[in-house]
């Protein structure tokens, strides 16, 4: 808008994401056309043309002033949303009076322009044409923005949003005066719903993260704080912080990455302009400034005073007490001084100091704010910082707190973030008392702290209880304007345990008014309820961002730049990170990444890793060197004491070393440090030879390897404080350096300890000693494994008290045990021998119980193992089988049910367990044989196989006695195999058993069947004729064939097949299987000599269609098969087949297979005849899908009728649905040609046959001539057309007279003429 009116003009480089504009193209450019006037406004030029319409320069000719006209684009002219959109940009800016935005005039409608907006015109030209020649001083280019920054500041507090903040969107008067223009995309409460779809609207470039995510109802004023960041850094150096090659690869910039400090782009841009512009730039559009006015005022004062930072100035003077002394300490004189803004800013250049584990104190205060993430205001003051400091010194009620809370995970830098972040902040009205809590004599160190701060109150804190003390404070009759604040340090080693009934601490902090004294805990974030309740308990419960905050972690933007300096403070990497390699680049970042934990790090991570590898290179090798981050600390002491590299100083006292680290660990079960111990107490630990010897390793683990820091004997560290006054002897004392450290210290000297039995040894004395102490109790003692582990392998002399007291307990109780255990060893001595022999008798039978439990209802393949088990057990199991096998109940047969489901077979199994050799149980075991199943005499078959001596005489005087066949047949299965030879004789018995065997059910019977292997030879002639005897029923001939299947031999077995019945020769064909090869050259040697024969004897045709079924089966593509079923004299074979094949049970794929390959017309019919009576669950799938097919095919288009109708009649069987066929009379000449079939006109299809014809007399009519008949009648050969089905009288003399030729018509056709209904063909 206004003079330029270039959006979407003049920046063809930008990415624009503008629903309502469009890039302007050639084409577009062409279309301008310059009216002469607009309404009353005579047109002088065109001053820019954009995707959304024209911004002409006009003359109002009433008020004699040149104005700046915008038009639509003539397309968009008749759209209605786009017209809407245009006046709501008109009356977006009449709502605007501000000196920097572009104002409106006027909006008019004439007929060739519907809407127009008329603006100031701006002689002169927008920030984007102006850039490249800016000649700009830096006060000139920050007032600018700051200009620019007040009237976003006045658009947002009208509740709109530019949200196409740019260079093009900025003009320039010729003065250099800026204006705010364009708010076509301006957003308002208003037009929320227009931008509800989430589609990105602005200028790519310039856009927030939030406008790139589409997040429209995340926008506010803060994204035109970063788009205006953006516009200041490209006037500062020139370029775009996020200019790329593609639009995906802008947007990932935007999304992903963090502007490139500006320094790097162009080192003149002033520190101060840089910080502004890289807060504008956050991501995280909370950590950008909060208002427009914040960012218009910080650009404000650095165009006012560039080369200082000035304000008033404030005295720090900072009293800070110290639990060393228990008199009044000055301030260091370094604090004592003013601290101006200006040394502030500068302190930010300061070098930082590492401290590896230890907190940082007030001596590092010149450079610790560099190390806080955050925004920092101009003079690098963190916002986290100066949140607390701005709640401290107001005396506000709504803005300062009575108590309040600083938390955050273990190691997240609370400590650090207060000694030497906020306590060198306060004024000097402010008194800072910081002790850190024990958990038991917090309350005495606050008053020590108090004196020590506080010299007034010294008397009175030596004779007062802290209740008193701090209500003093609190009334402080003097009148003065000093506010004391109590911080508290690792609250959490109070909240750790148990106050109940012991609340003095908090009843003492009651006194905090907010206004004389106000009270500051730091605790670890797990302690939240505790210290919840705490608050509660104190009457100011917490809210979040009043009274209580958390101490930031490091993001991974952050943590890099702090990794950097630390690396850089230890000489492992570079000033600057330009000056860095790839490969540590590299090292940075996989460090930082593998550190993070869900995007963020925590501080003391940072500052052990970098400690741990101060003396390594800065290189991704070194990372795996070290296997990644994890496990590091435990890691890092082994190599520092143990590694092959370790340094000589370091390998020398790694022992004394592992036992002071040891001493300062806390209880087993907590993780805060809180053991604090003097020289002379590691002295006594460490048992080195000298002081100097003690005092190097102090030194090597406080000050080399940070693991130990300097502390008073109540724990506060010694150079956080004030001195101890000169007239005191300074005891030194120590604890661990950080909480972070217990648990990798814990590890890696449990993993020590844990390398030797001693070590094991010791390990198991300090955890049964922490069990102990708590629960003293008997069964906490040590077992007598570990008492004698520990006498063996510890001293007493390093015992502690508890563990002396502990070890003597259990030294007294086991042996009293000893006393104990040795008179029941004797009774239990005296005792074994009679208690094995019962316990081995009991455990017998117990044994032989079970197993005939099992027997009753084993299987019958577990009833034999079971009963070689019994035969071990004789005299325990008998009474229980007896008194089964002597049971009153009447024998029953076996019916074929599961074996042990009646109580005759439990009998017959304890019979069977009871006969043993020489048992008279053998007798009624062969008794009940008589009367038993199959499965029965199977098992009595083994049981009489194990016994030394052969039962064949008793088994053959019970056959001959039998009164039954069923019985005769039984004793015979039991006769062994030489005792089979005893039926050679016995014609008699042997059609006996033959019979009762065809009589068996086929379960018993072929079981039964199964052990006359060796009678087969006397059994297989009657067999044979049961076989053929048609006078039997169906089943005993089945029965006869099943038995003959076992044992015959192929040929004996092609000859059963020949004459066998459908359900005999199903069975035999299952043992065909076997012996494919032998009965196929059986089978072809009887069939070949009776093909072709003229006439078939009837037994002739049942042995040649049993053996071509048995063909079928075997070998479908054998010649005998087609040869068979071919045109023969005798067709009667061929009926049999077609009849029976499917009773016989050939299977319909072998019908198939044969049918695919068969080429004789004749055999393929039979062979798709025998197919019918297969419905469609007696046929495969793919097979039915595959025959079918091929009978449709036949029946469609066979040369053969016989296929034809065989397939049809199929077909129609199974219900498939046939097409009628074409009529294809007028080829019928073709046809005949290649079939001997046609349908006629009428749809009947007629066939063609070659049959003789006889005639005689004086004349015969022969092909419609009359010749001399010879003395007797003549024999000549005629074709015959013959309909296929019945036909009608109509039908008939329709079809003659279709046919003229037929009978009555020339001689000289190109075709034979045929008899259509069985007529004379004339040739």
């Amino acid at each position: 808008m206004g003079a330029s009116g270039d959006r979407g003009f003049e920046n063809m480089a930008d990415f624009t994401d503008d629903t309502r504009t469009e890039a302007t193209t050639p084409a577009d450019r062409s279309e301008v056309s310059v009216p002469t006037n607009i309404g009353r406004y005579k047109i002088e030029s065109v001053l820019g043309s954009g995707g959304f319409g024209t911004v002409f320069l006009a003359f109002d000719e009433q008020l004699r002033r040149r104005v700046a006209i915008k038009v639509p684009r003539s397309r968009r002219i008749n759209q209605t949303q786009f017209c809407n959109s245009f006046l709501s940009e008109a009356r977006t800016l009449a709502r605007l009076d501000h000196p920097h935005i572009v104002p409106v005039y006027d909006v008019g409608s004439t007929d060739e322009y519907p809407c127009f907006i008329v603006s100031k015109y701006i002689a002169g030209a927008s920030l984007s044409r102006r850039l490249p020649h800016l000649d700009w001083s830096w006060q000139k280019r920050a007032d600018v923005l700051a200009d620019v920054a007040e009237a976003l500041h006045y658009a947002h507090s009208s509740g709109l949003v530019h949200r196409d903040v740019k260079p093009g969107n900025v003009l320039l008067d010729e003065s250099d005066q800026p204006y705010l223009a364009d708010f076509g995309l301006a957003l308002s409460d208003e037009d929320y719903d227009f931008s509800r779809s989430g589609v990105r609207v602005g200028t790519l470039m310039y856009m927030s993260p939030e406008q790139v995510r589409g997040e429209a109802h995340l926008v506010d004023g803060r994204a035109d704080i970063f788009s205006l960041g953006v516009l200041m850094y490209e006037l500062l150096t020139g370029t775009r912080p996020f200019a790329a090659s593609s639009r995906e690869q802008v947007m990932r910039s935007i999304l992903e990455r963090d502007a490139t400090p500006l320094r790097q782009r162009n080192q003149s841009v002033p520190k101060e302009l840089e910080r502004i512009c890289l807060r504008a730039l956050e991501r995280q559009k909370s950590q950008r400034y909060s208002t427009a006015l914040d960012f218009a005022t910080e650009l404000k004062l650095f165009a006012e005073s560039p080369g200082e930072s000035t304000s008033s100035s404030r005295t720090a003077r900072v009293v800070i007490a110290s639990a060393e002394t228990e008199e009044a300490t000055a301030a260091t004189p370094a604090l004592r001084e003013e601290k101006t803004p200006a040394a502030t800013s500068a302190n930010r250049a300061a070098a930082i100091v590492p401290k590896g584990l230890r907190s940082f104190g007030i001596e590092d205060a010149d450079f610790f704010l560099q190390i806080l993430p955050g925004p920092t205001d101009r003079f690098g003051v963190p916002e986290s910082v100066r949140f607390w400091k701005h709640r401290i010194e107001s005396d506000d009620p709504e803005q300062t707190f009575r108590a309040g809370v600083i938390y955050g995970p273990s190691g997240c830098g609370k400590s650090s973030f207060v000694r030497a972040g906020l306590i060198p902040q306060l004024s000097s009205k402010i008194a800072a008392v910081m002790v850190s809590a024990t958990p038991n004599d917090t309350e005495d160190r606050l008053k020590r702290s108090i004196a020590s701060a506080l010299p007034e109150l010294r008397e009175l804190a030596g004779s007062s209880d802290l209740i008193d003390l701090l209500r003093a404070i609190r009334l402080d009759e003097r009148g003065g304007e000093r506010t004391v604040v109590l911080m508290i340090d690792q609250f959490e080693q109070w909240l750790s345990q148990s106050h109940t009934g012991d609340q003095k601490l908090i009843e003492a902090l009651r006194q905090c008014d907010g206004v004389k004294l106000k009270c500051l805990f730091l605790v670890r974030n797990d302690f939240w309820m505790s210290i919840s309740q705490v608050m509660e308990d104190l009457e100011a419960p917490i809210e979040q961002g009043r009274n209580s905050a958390a101490v930031e972690l490091f993001d991974l933007r952050h943590a890099r730049k702090v990794l950097f300096a630390f690396g850089h403070a230890y000489g492992a990497l570079p000033a600057t990170t330009d000056m860095l390699t790839d490969s540590q680049r590299d090292f940075l970042e996989q460090s930082v990444q593998q550190l993070a934990r869900d995007g963020s790090v925590i501080c003391v991570r940072l500052a052990v890793y970098a400690q741990m590898i101060r003396d390594r290179a800065w290189e991704p090798k070194t990372l795996a060197e070290f296997g990644g981050v994890q496990g590091l600390g435990a890691r890092f002491l082994e190599d520092t004491f143990y590694g092959a590299s370790a340094a000589p100083q370091y390998t020398r006292f790694r022992d004394p070393a592992r036992e002071i680290l040891r001493s300062l660990l806390p209880a087993p079960g907590s993780d805060i440090r809180g053991t604090v111990l003097s020289e002379k107490d590691l002295a006594g630990v460490a048992k080195l030879p000298s002081d100097r010897d003690l005092k190097k390793l102090l030194r090597l683990l406080s000050e080399d390897l940070r693991l130990l820091t300097p502390t008073d004997a109540l724990g506060t560290q010694v150079g956080m404080e004030s001195e101890s006054s000169d007239d005191r002897e300074t005891v030194r004392y120590y604890q661990l350096a950080h909480d972070y450290l217990v648990p990798s210290l814990r590890s890696w000297l449990n993993a020590k300890q844990r390398e030797s039995a001693e070590g094991r040894a010791w390990l198991c004395l300090e955890d049964r000693a922490s069990f102990w102490r708590t629960n003293r109790e008997p069964r906490q003692l040590p077992s007598w494994i570990e008492t004698l582990q520990i006498l063996f392998w510890t001293r007493p002399s390093g015992w502690t008290e508890t563990q002396g007291l502990m070890m003597q307990q259990a030294k007294r109780r086991r042996v009293a045990q000893a006393g104990v255990a040795g008179l029941v060893l004797l009774v239990l001595m005296a005792a074994v021998g009679f208690a094995r022999v019962q316990m081995d008798r009991a455990s017998r039978q117990r044994r032989a119980v079970a197993l005939v439990s099992q027997l009753k209802t084993a299987r019958v393949d577990e009833v034999m193992p079971i009963i070689r088990q019994l035969d071990e057990y004789v005299p325990e199991s008998a009474p229980g089988l007896q008194a089964i096998a002597e049971k009153p109940i009447g024998m029953t047969s076996s019916d074929g049910g599961q074996i042990g489901e009646s109580q005759a077979d439990q009998r017959f199994r304890a019979l069977l367990a009871l006969s043993r050799s020489g048992s008279p149980w053998m007798d009624r075991l062969l008794d009940a044989c008589g009367h038993a199943g199959s499965d029965e005499i199977s098992l009595a078959r083994d049981r009489i196989r194990l016994l030394p001596e052969s039962r064949d005489g008793e088994i053959q005087s019970r056959l001959e006695s039998a009164k039954s066949r069923r019985a005769m047949l039984r004793y015979a299965t039991l006769l062994s195999d030489s005792g089979t030879s005893l039926l050679d004789d016995r014609e008699d018995r042997i059609n006996e058993i033959c019979e009762a065997l065809v009589e068996e059910d086929p379960y018993h019977q072929d079981r039964l069947a199964d052990h006359l292997g060796n009678a087969y030879p006397a059994l297989k002639p009657v067999l044979v004729e049961l076989f053929h005897d048609s006078s039997r029923n169906e089943t005993q001939r089945a029965a006869a064939a099943r038995t003959l299947a076992k044992y015959a031999d192929s040929e004996l077995l092609v000859e059963l097949l020949l004459s066998a019945s459908a359900s005999q020769h199903f069975i035999l064909m299952a043992k065909t299987q076997r012996e494919q090869s032998q009965v196929l050259q059986a089978i072809e040697r009887k069939l070949w000599p009776l093909v072709g024969k003229t006439a078939y004897e009837p037994r002739e045709i049942g042995q040649v269609a049993n053996g071509l079924m048995a063909l079928l089966r075997l070998d479908p593509h054998h010649p005998l098969v087609e040869t068979c079923l071919s045109q023969q004299p005798d067709p009667s074979v061929r009926t049999r087949v077609i009849l029976e094949a499917h009773h016989y049970g050939v299977p319909f794929a072998r019908l198939w297979n044969s049918l695919r390959h068969a080429t004789d017309p004749v055999a393929r019919q039979a062979l798709i005849l025998a197919t019918d009576p297969f419905r469609s669950g007696q046929r495969t799938a793919d097979d039915a899908s595959d025959v079918t097919g091929y009978l449709q095919q036949l029946a469609a288009s066979s040369p053969h009728q016989s296929d034809r109708s065989a397939a049809r009649t199929v077909l129609r069987g199974w219900g498939v649905e046939l097409k009628a066929p074409s009529r294809d009379v007028s080829e019928v000449p073709q046809r005949l040609a290649q079939r001997n079939w046609w349908v006629n006109e009428q749809g009947i299809t007629m066939v063609i046959l070659e049959l003789p014809v006889y005639a005689s007399g004086p004349q015969a009519l022969v092909a419609g001539r009359e010749e001399e008949a010879s003395a007797g009648p003549k024999s000549r050969t005629h074709l015959f057309a013959i309909s296929s089905t019945e036909v009608s009288r109509e039908q008939r003399l329709r079809c003659q007279q279709s046919f003229p030729f037929l009978l009555d018509g020339p001689e000289d056709h190109t075709w034979p003429a045929k008899n259509v209904f069985g007529g004379v063909a004339r040739q």
